[in-house]
């Protein structure tokens, strides 16, 4: 009998020992991921001083440079309107050239740092358009405009891809940003929030900075950051 209730003592003892265990575990897990998050948060703060600091050079205001409240993977950056584009045209304005020939040079020296770059997984190029169209002196909407918004903003983000591509002179950065960079177009399927359609500020051009996922980026939902251009 005291051999049987010995036994029962010694799986108690060892029942609390592992439940025991399980808590630290645990409290040394959640600590692991706040400093992993801290880490990120910090890094993400990081890269968007520098982009804002970098970006006041060319022109962009501190105020312009931010997190994107769309995507929590992202940041925007703000160009005064027809910077790029004249209204309906997909080839660059001379302006616009200029405007990503210093531009590029600047985010691909920051995003490919050796101790950025392992951390970036893309950089999408997003053309959008307001809801209205024209070709020629015409306008309207519809399926007919959304259809002619979409392939607009497809021939721009691709336009964009290519002049800053070829604003990057020096073949290290050239190289590494052309392995990010890729050009989507969304015409006017993503609308700025409490903007009405037709305003040219939905007339824009987007960098999506995306950063790569771990398992515990996942688990605490941490951003990363995007640079937006109006045009």
């Amino acid at each position: 009998m005291s051999g049987h209730s010995g036994g029962n003592h010694t799986a108690a003892s060892f029942t609390d020992l592992m439940a025991s265990l399980m808590v630290v575990f645990v409290l040394l897990f959640i600590a692991y991921v706040n400093n992993a998050a801290s880490k990120g948060k910090t890094l993400q703060d990081n890269l968007l001083a520098t982009l804002q600091e970098r970006l006041r050079t060319v022109g962009i205001s501190q105020e312009a440079v931010k997190r994107d409240e769309r995507d929590k993977n992202a940041i925007v950056v703000i160009m005064p309107d027809s910077v790029l584009f004249d209204r309906g045209k997909s080839n660059l304005k001379s302006g616009g050239a200029r405007a990503l020939k210093d531009l590029v040079p600047l985010m691909a020296s920051v995003l490919c740092k050796d101790s950025v770059r392992s951390s970036i997984q893309t950089v999408v190029v997003e053309g959008h358009t307001d809801t209205t169209w024209s070709i020629g002196s015409s306008g309207g909407s519809g399926e007919v405009g959304r259809d002619y918004n979409l392939e607009l903003s497809q021939r721009r983000s691709m336009a964009v891809v290519i002049a800053g591509l070829g604003a990057l002179s020096e073949a290290d950065d050239r190289t590494c940003f052309r392995s990010l960079l890729s050009a989507s177009g969304r015409g006017q399927e993503e609308p700025l929030p409490g903007i009405p359609g037709d305003d040219s500020r939905q007339r824009r051009v987007v960098f999506k900075i995306r950063v790569t996922s771990d398992l515990v980026e996942r688990l605490t939902k941490h951003n990363t950051t995007s640079v937006v251009l109006q045009n």
